[in-house]
């Protein structure tokens, strides 16, 4: 299935640690851009997933296609003889943008987890920049339709490429007819609380210490 085949193009290219990709393989199906919808906090901080940018499958499913035409999932990946990087390919200014931003707040701009902050604070704070592409995903339909606007939009308003008009149906399909059919039911995980440690009063301890 899609999610299998892209948890191990990334454990194998070794684009995160274990933690990682654990924390995408158990809480996110293991598909790092679904993340955009379940926000992840990674590593030794909190292995669990959060809902941050409040966009719905459909939504998601738009993000999704795109990065894959993008980047194919390559957080390390140059483009346009070395202006573009990363997962959406920022290119010139906001290439910059990624890195400045990584390094004054700490996070590594070659990291997925690095461009994952940096993508939520540029589509949350710079929205005449980003299109209002935020606003626009969150008005979309959970619906197969929905998921062909959010695709659309995304490379329209978003990744702004030549030829943008056609690369954006392209996107819309990919969205519509193969990350929808994958994700159209998925469902947040309940987060999981660890079990308390029982607590003991003195004389709870027989005579033999156990």
């Amino acid at each position: 299935m899609l999610k299998n085949s892209v948890r191990k193009v990334f454990y194998e290219k070794n684009h995160f640690d274990k933690e990682d990709y654990t924390c995408f393989s158990q809480r996110c199906y293991g598909c790092m851009l679904y993340s955009v919808f379940c926000f992840g906090s990674f590593g030794k901080r909190k292995n669990h997933c959060i809902k941050e940018l409040k966009l719905n499958n459909a939504g998601a499913c738009g993000v999704l296609a795109n990065i894959e035409a993008e980047s194919n999932f390559n957080p390390n990946l140059y483009g346009d003889g070395g202006d573009s990087y990363g997962i959406c390919q920022w290119n010139l200014s906001r290439f910059d943008n990624l890195i400045s931003f990584c390094n004054k707040n700490g996070y590594n701009w070659k990291t997925l987890n690095g461009q994952l902050h940096f993508l939520k604070y540029e589509l949350t704070y710079n929205k005449s920049d980003t299109g209002y592409i935020l606003d626009k995903l969150k008005n979309v339909s959970n619906t197969a339709s929905g998921a062909y606007t959010a695709g659309y939009d995304w490379c329209y308003y978003f990744e702004r490429p030549a030829n943008k008009a056609a690369k954006s149906e392209s996107r819309g399909y990919k969205a519509q007819n193969t990350y929808w059919p994958e994700f159209k039911n998925y469902k947040m995980p309940n987060e999981v609380k660890p079990t308390p440690a029982p607590s003991y009063k003195l004389g709870d301890v027989n005579s033999d210490g156990k």
